[in-house]
């Protein structure tokens, strides 16, 4: 009996979880044009599908998956492209997990990319316009200040927002969806 009770109750926590993703994906869903949106639903359904048959993966898996697809929802092309390449991968949790953590290092490495097109873009500025080298290297240090900033806030967001649906306490005995609006409210905030 206790180990129906506990099969149970995980299977609640995955579905509440499944609830929880397509809640985000359908709202992501609705700020694209109608034939990308259609195209994240529906590998997002593909990506759930994938969580349920493969209790090996975590809620991590279902959050890098909207994560991913909430940055690259910036371009809509690029969103395409990275659907596709989930798309054909829909098969494998494992090769899904390594595609998301690859999307994820590539995304990483873009802080870096970012400080160095800074360093040239603010080299050129100084010579065009005849900014004085202390000037020059007071604007880049604020630059990189407010860029590491911003990483470090989304970094902290993301880590808080996998320590957050990890813990047992927010899973509830019946999934409910107040629970799911709770929750997506408290990350928006």
């Amino acid at each position: 009996a206790a180990k129906r009770d506990q099969s149970g109750s995980y299977q609640e926590v995955r579905r509440f979880q499944t609830d929880l993703f397509f809640k985000r994906t359908r709202s992501l869903s609705q700020h694209l044009s109608s034939e990308t949106g259609q195209h994240l639903e529906s590998t997002g359904q593909q990506v759930s599908r994938r969580f349920e048959f493969e209790i090996s993966l975590d809620f991590s898996f279902l959050k890098q998956f909207n994560v991913q697809s909430e940055t690259l929802a910036q371009n809509e092309d690029t969103l395409d492209q990275y659907l596709n390449g989930v798309d054909g991968l829909a098969a494998s949790g494992a090769a899904l997990q390594s595609f998301f953590d690859e999307v994820d290092r590539i995304l990483a490495d873009t802080e870096g990319f970012v400080q160095d097109t800074l360093g040239d873009f603010l080299n050129d500025v100084k010579a065009a316009f005849g900014v004085t080298d202390q000037e020059a290297v007071d604007f880049t240090a604020m630059v990189a200040d407010e860029i590491t900033s911003f990483f470090n806030d989304v970094d902290e967001f993301l880590q808080g927002s996998r320590q957050t649906f990890m813990a047992p306490s927010l899973f509830p005995t019946q999934p409910e969806t107040e629970g799911v609006d709770a929750i997506e409210q408290a990350l928006v905030a």
